[in-house]
């Protein structure tokens, strides 16, 4: 016969194995707070939402298992693909014209404090000494060679002399070259802007 005092013991013991949830035994894959060293293998599976049998995207995945290692890279390593546009590259050179056009010491470079690319730019001219005659003035040499002839625009040119400025100038371009050309005088320094378009 049971004491009352066994019975009570049991009776807690009881409340106590009701109270306790249950243990369940869980297997874990290479998949999580790996430390550095561990070598993970193209079949390892990583939890996730959804799982691909073939490599992603394809409709070949299931909302079933998780995502392996290879497939992942596959995410991972699949880089965007960008249009380049030809205009956004520096031009290969700025070639200044003869003596005869810039005169002696006369150069032609890109003006400080500006971008001076296939796609626009300001260029600083200045002239020498000498008598000047019409002629190419300067050639901008293209890096990229483009598919049309771009539609350069050429500004007007202005000096820092009152009174000298040139109006009037011929601009021949290429897919691979914009040259201008006009008299100048001489000891001046002019500006010009150009801008091109087109591919």
């Amino acid at each position: 016969m049971t004491s009352t005092r066994t019975r009570s013991l049991l009776a807690g013991l009881s409340v106590v194995a009701l109270l306790a949830p249950p243990a369940f035994a869980q297997t874990n894959t290479k998949v999580g707070n790996l430390p550095a060293a561990s070598a993970v293998s193209s079949t390892d599976v990583f939890p996730g939402s959804q799982g691909c049998t073939a490599a992603p995207p394809s409709a070949g995945c299931t909302a079933t298992d998780g995502v392996t290692a290879a497939q992942i890279k596959t995410f991972t390593s699949t880089a965007p693909t960008f249009n380049t546009y030809a205009g956004l590259h520096a031009v290969t050179s700025i070639t200044a014209g003869a003596t005869a056009q810039l005169g002696t010491g006369g150069t032609v470079v890109c003006t400080t404090s500006h971008v001076c690319d296939s796609l626009s730019g300001e260029l600083t001219i200045t002239t020498g000494t000498g008598t000047l005659a019409a002629g190419t003035i300067f050639t901008i040499n293209f890096a990229d060679t483009r598919t049309n002839i771009p539609n350069c625009v050429v500004s007007n040119y202005g000096t820092s002399t009152a009174g000298s400025s040139i109006n009037s100038h011929t601009d021949t371009e290429t897919t691979n070259t914009l040259a201008s050309a006009s008299t100048l005088s001489a000891s001046n320094t002019y500006t010009v802007r150009y801008s091109c378009g087109g591919n």
